[in-house]
């Protein structure tokens, strides 16, 4: 009798013949369709890790993103604060340089007459 490569008998429990008519072991047959199934398993089993992995990136950017917002945010206030102490330095100069003051003041009365004129010339105007 004769033997498959890997050295089974061909009896006819262990062999199949093609409808061509070749001889195959199932012994060999079987045990090529169990390595493909676990080489099946295991690529989907890398695919699931691939999308797992995927996922925990995508969880980690996003994360990093809103740690980058908040400090963003930090940034912005504290620039808000300075130009907050810039604003009221220059106010502090302006209120204690009389030219500036005066200036000032001056610009003050300016709006504070067209206003006053503005509002006289309503309650003047004809309804």
């Amino acid at each position: 009798m004769k033997s498959c490569p890997q050295g089974h008998e061909y009896t006819p429990e262990n062999s199949y013949i093609t409808p061509k008519g070749k001889t195959l072991c199932r012994a060999c047959r079987a045990e090529r369709n169990l390595i493909a199934k676990r080489l099946r398993k295991a690529q989907k089993g890398m695919k699931a890790m691939e999308r797992r992995a995927k996922v925990r990136q995508a969880e980690m950017d996003l994360l990093a993103a809103i740690e980058l917002d908040k400090k963003g945010e930090e940034e912005l206030e504290r620039l808000r604060g300075q130009k907050k102490e810039e604003a009221a330095d220059v106010r502090q100069v302006i209120l204690t340089t009389p030219e500036l003051r005066t200036e000032r003041d001056q610009r003050l009365a300016d709006i504070m007459r067209k206003a006053r004129e503005k509002a006289e010339a309503e309650i003047e105007a004809p309804s």
